[in-house]
């Protein structure tokens, strides 16, 4: 049954049979050709295809591809929206703050992001386009692959992770945002004592002390904020 339905499927619609799949002597769960593996993938989120793919040989060949990694200039950008989304809604008398906790808010501003339709389009519209010069051959593939379908957005892995951008840690990245004057940051240094020792070891840590609000990026981010909000209150009310 597989392979009828299958095979008019594709002669209705003028395709011909990928390489990759074999329709011959196909039985039971084990049969189940390739190509329509393929194509339930396009449709399933990141999560599922990844836990489809634990469950058996199988379907990890099919998702061998997944997930679709971002080159580090659109991690970049991920990562200037997500430190956004945190200011943006960020309480001042929390100041200073170390630079680690507000790493971890704006990695959960992405996955808020990805669960409201406006702030998903927000992010992909900053990160799914051309960014700088860096990787040019990366990102050409990355966006000629989402234009010919060869990848979905929903399979992107939306996670950002300073490693793979391209500031390639935490302080990096704080200087490159204080060198744009959106974020104030300082370096804290101070000596701890080793337990059961009378040595001491010094520490640094880096601490948010302030963000420019008047900042073009700041101020473009928060006017869609407001735009977003609008509309949610008029949509409540009619």
């Amino acid at each position: 049954r597989w392979d009828d339905t299958y095979a008019i499927q594709l002669e209705l619609e003028g395709l011909e049979l990928p390489p990759s799949a074999d329709l011959e002597d196909h039985s039971g769960w084990d049969g189940l050709p390739q190509a329509v593996l393929f194509h339930i993938y396009e449709w399933l989120s990141l999560r599922s295809a990844l836990r489809a793919a634990a469950s058996s040989r199988r379907w990890a060949q099919s998702a061998a591809a997944l997930p679709v990694e971002l080159p580090p200039p659109q991690v970049d950008a991920l990562l200037q929206f997500c430190l956004l989304q945190v200011l943006q809604a960020f309480d001042e008398t929390r100041l200073p703050l170390p630079m680690t906790a507000i790493y971890a808010e704006m990695r959960a501003a992405a996955r808020k992001a990805l669960a409201g339709t406006s702030a998903q389009h927000r992010m992909e519209s900053m990160v799914l386009q051309s960014v700088g010069r860096s990787c040019l051959s990366a990102q050409k593939d990355l966006l000629a692959g989402l234009a010919a379908g060869r990848c979905h957005r929903h399979h992107i892995s939306w996670m950002p992770d300073v490693k793979t951008s391209g500031h390639r840690t935490l302080e990096r990245m704080a200087r490159h945002f204080h060198s744009m004057d959106l974020i104030e940051v300082t370096k804290q240094r101070w000596h701890k004592r080793i337990h059961h020792s009378p040595n001491t070891r010094t520490c640094i840590e880096l601490l948010l002390t302030g963000f420019n609000r008047s900042h073009p990026l700041f101020l473009e981010h928060e006017a869609w904020a407001l735009q977003k909000t609008t509309k949610s209150t008029e949509f409540c009310t009619q």
